[in-house]
């Protein structure tokens, strides 16, 4: 029988495996393909990530090979798989028509996944702790914790409605349910948006790098180190991308400062002075905003990917954090999560692992494509009344 020669790129994270269909099949597999005459692997890879889904391989990392009958020709396939890291925002994209964040629940239901894939590589992967074998689930014996995210959940140009509000306030006020707030925001944008609301409620800030207790006493979990912020602030600089400094109590700005409109109206802003001995000292977030910022940052990325953490919103803006932290694990240091099912409503890549690792999870409009195939996520439209009827039901569920 003959024997076709393919790469495969695995894609983890928070515990899941990024698997595509392809137009026309029922079965989902992995990124990658059959190189073309002459094309190495890595160039094959590049190819294919590119043309698949969109995004730039940063890295690749030999994890095994394995060979059985193709799914679709009556070949032998032998695959060699790489573990991958990536640039940009994984989509559909050419002949696929869909792509899926799964992990090893998957297989116990049924789900029609490559013989390669199902039979060889995600035990494998289990096995090595880079796929879960399952995710959380609902337990009726505890209460349920609320998350929320703001911006593009449940707040519009950064409004939070009254309904929504009123509707928030009564977790807040209840006695079984608790309530909390996972933001890129920094406490100031947090407080305007959210007002009492905010108050005796935990408020994770700077996508996990400050956290707010119930008394708004202030912990920094993670702050950017000097090196980091010299480096990143001098690559923007040579690109001319417009950025901002945050240091939780005051923010410092360069560049064209009218990108940021909803940044101008606060207080506590400052212009970027070079020549103050502290000016990098303190940088809990730097954010920046241009025109193709996927594309300007890459080469940054490269570079300091394993130290930064980069969290994209739309085409035009990017935050940058350490790497230590991010919502979900700012959230574990505060509220003991083992005591709550986890329900959590975020709607951008920022909100990735918290949605992920939650008893049941929300994504918000038509981000993170994909994560909705995991048994523990569902997809809402950016409604009020929707999320409001969910909210509703939990409150129902713990009385």
């Amino acid at each position: 029988m003959k024997t076709i020669k393919k790469y495969a790129a695995v894609i983890c994270r928070a515990g899941k495996i990024l698997l595509v269909r392809k137009k026309g099949t029922d079965m989902f597999i992995s990124p990658g393909g059959k190189p073309e005459d002459g094309e190495t692997k890595k160039a094959c890879l590049e190819r294919e990530l590119n043309e698949e889904l969109g995004v730039e391989l940063v890295s690749a990392e030999y994890f095994g090979t394995f060979t059985r009958k193709s799914a679709f020709e009556d070949t032998l396939v032998e695959i060699e798989v790489d573990i991958v890291k990536i640039f940009g925002q994984p989509k559909p994209c050419s002949e696929i028509a869909e792509i899926a964040w799964m992990d090893g629940e998957h297989l116990e239901n049924g789900v029609a996944i490559g013989s390669v894939f199902a039979i060889d590589v995600i035990p494998s992967l289990i096995r090595n702790g880079l796929v879960r074998k399952s995710g959380k689930k609902i337990n009726n014996d505890l209460p349920n914790m609320l998350v929320f995210d703001i911006d593009g959940t449940i707040a519009d140009g950064g409004i939070v409605s009254d309904k929504m509000k009123a509707a928030l306030q009564t977790i807040k006020d209840g006695s079984s349910s608790r309530l909390a707030f996972a933001t890129s925001r920094a406490p100031r944008g947090a407080r305007k948006a959210l007002g009492d609301l905010c108050r005796e409620v935990p408020v994770i800030c700077c996508n996990g790098s400050v956290i707010l207790d119930e008394m708004h006493q202030q912990t920094l979990v993670s702050g950017l180190s000097q090196k980091d912020v010299n480096t990143i602030v001098q690559f923007l600089d040579e690109m001319e991308v417009s950025y901002f400094l945050e240091y939780g109590d005051k923010f410092a700005m360069s560049g064209n400062e009218l990108l940021f409109p909803e940044m101008l109206a606060y207080e506590d802003k400052e212009t970027l002075d070079k020549a103050s001995p502290t000016w990098d000292q303190g940088v809990i977030k730097i954010s920046c905003r241009s025109e193709h910022i996927h594309q300007k940052l890459m080469p940054l990325y490269k570079s300091l990917s394993e130290s930064i953490a980069f969290n994209f919103h739309g085409d035009d803006t990017a935050e940058l954090n350490c790497d230590f932290t991010d919502k979900y694990k700012a959230l574990n240091l505060i509220s003991g999560i083992s005591h709550y099912n986890l329900i959590c409503f975020g709607n951008d890549d920022n909100d990735f692992t918290l949605l992920s690792n939650a008893s049941e999870g929300y994504v918000i409009g038509n981000e993170l494509p994909g994560l909705e195939s995991s048994m523990n996520v569902s997809r809402l439209v950016r409604n009020d009344d929707d999320i409001i009827d969910k909210i509703r039901l939990y409150l129902a569920g713990n009385e």
